[in-house]
């Protein structure tokens, strides 16, 4: 009797720290989204979002942690991941407005698609579903995998690919030449923040193509992805020879100075999420004197 009290006693500190900090705090790939941050990283986004409502005293909820992080971690780049914590006070009108009856909730917020004729002055209206498969890392990504909006354009042959890329467009052309017939989701994500800034459209390779093999210097027994710039004045095509993650992917397009300004924004929305996702302070100012980031949470998977 003695000893339970004396272990309620000591525990006490450490249940009340673990709430204090959510059950995120210290995962570099999970939000630890509240009423301060929840618009800008999810309704302010055209990125689908996955969230966890939660409770840290909740005993499901710390079983599906292990699995829920392994999720993150798969999607990093691709979906954005968060969690809410419903038992501090400042997130209760949060999870009472997505009507949060349990822990854990899981749920989907799903951007619309986005006409890019008519970006500017875009309002976002997501819609929301909850996740009622298992809470396994695999079910949860393919939930989030299942649910990202694609503007990536495919083209099967080399007609097709002259015909798009001399269509009078205001924005710049990318291509990327691929073994895979299947679209990587990760150029899906790239897609989406360089949407209205970029089109982009794959072209799966195959042995009979030659013409694109000799146009573009492809080596035809190569298995990597390759990536083209056309300029949309110009249309000349510039070869990446970076790397193939996203970090690296937007690094070179840091050299062109018909988006650096698009770009730019693009890499400070980056620069606050990796604020969020470590749990930085966040301190206001104005995006004319803030200094760009070439943020490094970018570089994760490749295509």
């Amino acid at each position: 009797m003695k000893f339970t009290t004396v272990f309620s006693a000591l525990t006490l500190p450490f249940l009340v720290s673990a709430q204090a900090q959510g059950l995120y705090s210290k995962d570099l790939n999970v939000f630890e989204l509240d009423t301060t941050n929840f618009n800008q990283v999810v309704m302010e986004s055209n990125q689908t979002t996955i969230v966890e409502f939660y409770a840290p005293w909740c005993g499901h909820c710390r079983q599906l942690k292990p699995h829920y992080s392994k999720a993150a971690k798969q999607l990093k780049d691709i979906v954005q991941v968060g969690a809410v914590n419903c038992d501090y006070a400042k997130n209760k009108n949060l999870c009472s407005k997505y009507k949060i009856e349990g822990y854990p909730t899981i749920m989907g917020f799903r951007p619309p698609k986005v006409n890019l004729d008519k970006v500017e002055n875009l309002k976002y209206t997501h819609a929301t579903e909850k996740y009622s498969g298992a809470r396994t890392a695999k079910g949860i990504v393919d939930f989030g995998l299942g649910r990202i909006k694609n503007y990536v354009k495919r083209i099967a042959t080399e007609d097709k690919l002259n015909e798009w890329l001399n269509k009078s467009s205001p924005r710049p052309k990318t291509v990327v030449f691929t073994r895979k017939d299947k679209l990587a989701p990760l150029l899906k994500s790239i897609a989406i923040d360089l949407l209205g800034i970029v089109d982009i459209a794959y072209f799966p390779l195959r042995d009979r193509e030659v013409g694109i093999f000799e146009k573009y210097d492809i080596d035809p027994k190569g298995d990597k992805a390759v990536v083209f710039y056309f300029d949309s004045k110009t249309n000349e095509p510039i070869r990446n020879t970076s790397g193939l993650s996203k970090l690296e992917l937007f690094k070179f397009y840091q050299q062109f100075n018909e988006i650096q300004s698009q770009l730019d924004e693009v890499l400070e929305k980056s620069e606050y999420l990796n604020k969020v996702q470590k749990g930085e302070k966040i301190t206001k100012k104005s995006k004319k004197n803030g200094k760009k980031s070439k943020s490094d949470t970018l570089d994760h998977d490749e295509l």
